[in-house]
């Protein structure tokens, strides 16, 4: 959390979009005029990097990256000492997004459809209370209890990624991608991806007019 409710004076954008980062800096240098610094990276690895370096108060980071996933990024940097704020931008919209970020340990996101208005309500209010969304409102699990690892792996199954396609993109061989799949059908009571997705229907992880 922000030290003291301290405004931050240090804060780390970390989106695969040049452009989203400029305009999302620019919101932030208006926003915030404590704000010494704002620096950028473009892949999560980059932004954990840059993290150790210069120790920002607030992180705002994309859910999709081109290396690993926004979920990642944020679960290690809550892990990290000092513990930044951190504010996910999403384009997902399925009901579980939300929940997944709490257990990740980010404290706040907004769908990057958002207006510039809806930006700068949430920011202000995540400065000032370090949370946008209070955890108690969301059911952690809706009765998809993973780990951050079994959701990124079940998201790419959802995708229709082969096992192969899986590995690559999480950085795994192929043996531990299975292992991980027969840990998700079994946490989940199912068979096959059939299964799967019939049940991410039926809890709203994706829609029909996802496919």
């Amino acid at each position: 959390m922000l030290n003291s409710q301290l405004p931050p004076k240090k804060i780390l954008l970390i989106d695969d979009h040049a452009m989203v980062r400029s305009a999302i800096a620019a919101m932030v240098k208006g926003l915030v005029p404590s704000v010494e610094t704002i620096e950028e990276a473009g892949t999560g690895r980059q932004g954990l990097n840059l993290y150790k370096k210069i120790k920002p108060e607030l992180v705002i980071l994309d859910f999709k990256l081109p290396d690993i996933s926004g979920l990642e990024v944020a679960h290690r940097l809550s892990k990290a000492n000092p513990k930044p704020t951190i504010l996910v931008l999403t384009s997902e919209c399925f009901p579980l997004v939300p929940a997944w970020l709490v257990s990740a340990g980010a404290q706040g996101f907004l769908s990057k459809s958002a207006t510039r208005e809806e930006f700068k309500q949430t920011l202000l209010k995540l400065l000032a209370t370090n949370s946008t969304h209070q955890k108690k409102k969301l059911k952690k699990d809706q009765n998809i209890n993973l780990s951050l690892r079994e959701i990124e792996v079940m998201r790419l199954v959802l995708q229709e990624k082969s096992v192969l396609q899986i590995a690559k993109c999480l950085n795994l061989d192929t043996q531990t991608v299975y292992s991980y799949r027969s840990a998700i059908f079994k946490k989940l009571k199912i068979k096959n991806e059939v299964d799967l997705m019939l049940l991410a229907l039926k809890k709203g992880i994706v829609e029909l007019e996802d496919f």
